[in-house]
């Protein structure tokens, strides 16, 4: 697959949170800073880097607040202020407090973006509480597996401020009915008269960047370990088995829900019966994985969403 090209900036958006002035970074097609997409294969990228393909795993002890000072790169003075940051949501839906795929899914896809465009990316990918103010200096978050997920009256407030103030929040990594149940029960805390919308594959977000909808139906990415069970039964199967003994047909048709502010603006996608990060988190677990599944979905996918979210 090869990128294509694209120009894109970073103005300045200013909101207030009570008495304190809080920044959010919002993207728009003008602008001083450059997003162009390089013309290279993410199979070519990632075969310069040392180590090649192995396994990975998830992250169980308790995390650091950000992570990512050791890598090769810095952000450029000239944008010390204006660059992209990764920021994972902590939350108590999942028994890994919303870590599901932490470290290597954020550290993988935040190297993407740094190598595979001219955006100015940080190389410390950071996560916050949803309360905390800090979380309003960034227009991009990212929550994973909210599965059983409940907000407390500040979570809601915290998080209807920032999502009606231009800030973008991506979901992943829930499956089946009563997953569902959970975050949309979470979001009617947060805007009670406001209902989801079922996105399909004609939806711009699906050809932001790369043209998925070429692909003529919705993407749906298993976890490795799924894909590896499915490709040994022979089966072309992309949805993560039940264990938790709800039906395997709540799980198999992907379904990308949002909610939209007044003005017509996405302020949350959840992508549901999907775990996209598990393909960040996995792209060198084995060759026809990252081929299948990273190269093709989840790497295109991800990109597509945050420019998306930070230009509209």
């Amino acid at each position: 697959m090869l990128f294509s090209n694209l120009l894109i900036g970073f103005p300045r958006f200013w909101v207030s949170l009570g008495e304190m002035p809080v920044t959010l970074l919002i993207m728009s097609r003008l602008g001083a800073m450059l997003f162009i997409l390089v013309a290279l294969p993410l199979a070519f990228v990632l075969a310069q880097r040392p180590g090649g393909f192995g396994g990975g795993g998830g992250f169980r002890a308790a995390p650091p607040a950000e992570a990512g000072h050791d890598r090769e790169w810095g952000v450029d003075p000239d944008f010390a202020e204006d660059h992209f940051t990764f920021v994972r949501l902590q939350h108590n839906g999942d028994k890994d407090g919303g870590f599901t795929d932490y470290p290597k899914a954020d550290r993988n896809f935040t190297r993407r973006l740094q190598e595979l465009t001219s955006m100015e990316v940080n190389p410390v990918y950071k996560n916050f509480a949803i309360n905390d103010p800090e979380l309003f200096q960034y227009p991009f978050a990212f929550m994973s597996d909210m599965r059983e997920v409940t907000f407390s009256q500040a979570e809601e407030e915290a998080l209807r401020t920032y999502l009606t103030n231009g800030g973008f929040i991506m979901a992943d990594d829930q499956w089946g009915d009563s997953a569902w149940e959970y975050v949309s029960d979470a979001m009617k805390g947060i805007f009670p008269d406001k209902e989801p919308v079922e996105l399909d594959i004609n939806h711009r977000i699906f050809s932001a960047v790369f043209n998925l909808k070429k692909l003529g139906y919705l993407p749906q990415i298993p976890s490795h370990d799924a894909a590896k069970q499915w490709m040994e039964m022979g089966l072309d199967n992309h949805y993560e088995p039940s264990r938790n003994g709800d039906e395997e047909e709540e799980r198999n048709t992907p379904r990308f829900q949002a909610w939209f502010d007044d003005n017509g603006r996405m302020m949350m996608l959840v992508c549901h019966n999907n775990d996209i990060a598990d393909g960040w988190e996995e792209e060198s677990y084995q060759p026809w994985f990252f081929e299948k599944y990273s190269e093709k979905l989840c790497f295109p996918l991800g990109i597509n969403i945050v420019f998306y979210a930070l230009t509209n």
